[in-house]
């Protein structure tokens, strides 16, 4: 699921336009971007250091990033303005991206 964040310069807040085809509706307004709302990485340090290697070498998509998505470790959440500060932790990786889905989702409503 995309989530797009119109954030507007006065008080009012932020709005938020769920799916897929947000990019493209909000493309025909201006220029669009997007920014990552938090990291999801191995608790060890080691695991942490291979873990951020590889994705820096092979990004995000292919077989080595699915791989490292299998590993079977403590994940932790960090928001990206605290990436020193973990928010929340879980042994299945799928359970921590589900936390922060409902995080940013309860973020929005408010």
């Amino acid at each position: 699921m995309n989530i797009t964040v119109i954030t507007h310069d006065g008080a009012s807040g932020s709005r938020a336009i769920r799916g897929a085809d947000s990019r493209l509706l909000l493309s025909a307004v201006g220029p669009v971007r997007t920014r990552r709302a938090s990291y999801i990485w191995p608790y060890g340090q080691l695991q942490r250091l291979a873990f951020r290697a590889l994705r820096f070498v092979f990004d995000g998509e292919g077989k080595v990033a699915a791989w490292t998505r299998t590993w079977r470790t403590l994940w932790t959440v960090r928001w990206v303005n605290r990436p020193d500060r973990i928010v929340f932790a879980n042994l299945n990786r799928e359970t921590c991206l589900k936390w922060e889905r409902e995080r940013l989702s309860r973020r929005m409503k408010q």
